[in-house]
């Protein structure tokens, strides 16, 4: 899939002129529609490098610099900008601007036109220009890995993030005329959501990530960036911070023409044959973050171009289950009792399921067994589902928590009920596991019970852990799961990570699932690395823990 693009050329355009002055300063970008004249007389030691509009518009003076106007991107001067004059021999370096006298009125940080000063008199018919942006150097550009973008739609930051050009100046009559050409790639995105029960959402960073370097140091001369070779400090990733006039991420839009929450990368121009783009958000009033990744192959930047991307994001936000039955994000909980965490929702005669929001106690002897008539590492045991989930595509099928808990058909037997039998400590805790607040309203008489393989399956979707499993090895733990929208839900309404109870500052352990995967073995879901501090790990079943193992977790779900 390739991305939209823009292949409209960013241009500057500037007149020559020459005076008599030599003090410091520094320059910056022009937009990219309008056309500049410059003018050169030769006084003294110093010519001026001057930039003017040939038809300056009434609305010149309160543009700003890097806008996106929902097409393309305009640039205009800002303080700190550098250009560099080949003469030939040497590289020099303008020594002022009058930038800094234009902006002291306060009234802008950015302006259409400006004036530049070099030691030296020059009077060849051409002379060859660059621009390295803030933080380049004569013959480097910093493209940098982490950027920050203050407000939507104002890309003033490109300057400082790797902004660069070239440009061939020519003598016409008593001035040069030339036109900076932009050598950077660029890439805006003003991403939205339709879902308008999360209004308020803020999009807090937007991550790039390609298949070869997109930002470092690379080499640059009078034809532009030099990406034939490797940059130092390469970097395959680009993180973009947004700010939001609050300092809080930008508003997610419902429309899907809007720009406003527009956010603008600098890049290394190229073909990548990869291309991930990852988004987070933060939802309002109860700070859940979220993340979701979208993925791409071919994607090309050209060289001076903006490409724009307005993708609709897929946000599920974290739904709670009350103690009276009804559903709700946080901020609609009012006086209502949050008891657990929607995994699947309530369609029609469909029933909705819920997991609790802290695991149940271990039995008074401190076990947990799957079965008690299992000693752990035994190799036989009898039965105990009224049927077995013996491959993966079956594991994930399988919904059948509340029938192997509460129901006597859903033992071997067809007599037992595990979720009163002792001899099922797992079973027995999930399904006398107590809230902390009573069951009223359409939840009276409900029952919690030991989720099934396939029940845990549907959380990691919901819980944005990643997708559903697809893959077809039980042991397979490559599925990764970011654990902040979940963990913090948890957190915010009493709850409890789910965690090894042994090493609770640790985010990795075992927690039974009642499916049943041979005689010796039921399923187990693994909760594989991640901390507190690091919100990042992998998940998958396990099939070789015995049901006789006496301390893995327990996790109730419940119907509703």
């Amino acid at each position: 899939m390739i991305l939209n693009k823009n292949n409209k050329t960013m241009k500057k355009v500037m007149y020559l002129l020459s005076l008599i002055l030599g003090t410091a300063l520094v320059t910056g970008c022009a937009n990219d529609d309008g056309y500049l004249s410059n003018g050169e007389t030769t006084q003294g030691n110093v010519t001026e490098f001057s930039t003017h509009e040939v038809s300056p518009s009434p609305q010149a003076n309160t543009r700003t610099a890097g806008e996106y106007t929902g097409s393309r991107l305009k640039f205009y001067w800002t303080a700190q900008d550098k250009l560099w004059l080949n003469t030939g021999s040497n590289l020099l370096q303008s020594v002022r601007s009058d930038i800094d006298t234009q902006l002291e009125s306060g009234s802008t940080t950015k302006v259409p036109t400006a004036k530049f000063f070099f030691t030296g008199i020059y009077n060849n018919p051409s002379y060859n220009l660059r621009y390295t942006g803030k933080n380049g150097e004569k013959d480097k550009v910093t493209i940098v890995a982490t950027q920050t973008q203050k407000l939507p739609t104002d890309a003033s930051q490109i300057g400082e993030s790797g902004d660069c050009g070239t440009a061939t100046a020519t003598k016409v009559g008593d001035h040069y005329e030339f036109t900076l050409a932009h050598k950077a790639g660029y890439f805006t995105i003003a991403p939205y959501t339709s879902a308008t029960t999360i209004n308020g959402n803020r999009l807090t960073q937007i991550k790039i990530t390609a298949n070869k370097p997109i930002a470092g140091t690379f080499g640059f001369d009078d034809n532009g960036l030099n990406t034939t070779t490797a940059p130092q400090n390469p970097s395959n990733s680009i993180t973009l911070k947004l700010e939001g006039t609050d300092g809080n991420g930008f508003v997610l839009s419902n429309n899907s023409s809007s720009t406003a929450n527009a956010a603008t990368f600098v890049l290394a121009p190229g073909s990548y044959s990869t291309f991930e783009i990852e988004y987070t958000t933060v939802e309002p009033f109860s700070n859940i973050i979220s993340t979701s990744s979208a993925y791409y192959t071919n994607v090309d930047f050209n060289v001076g171009a903006n490409k724009k991307l307005s993708p609709e994001l897929d946000i599920r936000p974290i739904k709670y289950l009350f103690s009276d039955g009804t559903t709700g994000i946080w901020a609609e909980r009012g006086t209502r009792i949050p008891i657990g965490i929607v995994v699947i929702d309530k369609v029609g005669s469909q029933e909705g399921t819920a997991m609790a929001l802290k695991d149940a106690p271990y039995l008074g002897d401190g076990n947990t067994q799957w079965d008690r008539r299992a000693q752990d590492n035994n190799s036989y045991t009898v039965q105990g589902n009224y049927k077995l989930t013996p491959d993966y595509n079956s594991s994930l099928a399988d919904l059948d928590g509340y029938k192997y808990t509460w129901e006597a058909s859903g033992s071997a037997d067809g007599t037992t009920i595990k979720g009163n039998s002792t001899t099922y400590p797992a079973f027995y805790a999930a399904g006398h596991y107590d809230p902390g607040t009573p069951l009223i309203g359409t939840m009276v008489g409900r029952k919690w019970y030991l989720p099934s393989s396939g029940e845990w399956a549907r959380l990691s979707k919901i819980a944005t852990w990643g997708n559903t499993p697809n893959g077809t090895d039980f042991n397979a733990y490559d599925i990764s799961y970011d654990t902040r929208k979940l963990y913090k839900a948890l957190e915010i309404a009493g709850g409890s990570t789910l965690y090894n109870n042994n090493t609770p500052t640790t985010i990795s352990g075992y927690y039974w699932t009642s499916s049943e995967y041979n005689l010796y073995t039921p399923l187990c879901i693994i909760m594989n690395g991640g901390s507190l501090t690091n919100p990042y790990g992998h998940y998958g079943y396990d099939t070789v823990t015995s049901k006789g193992y006496p301390q893995n977790n327990v996790r109730p779900f419940i119907h509703f």
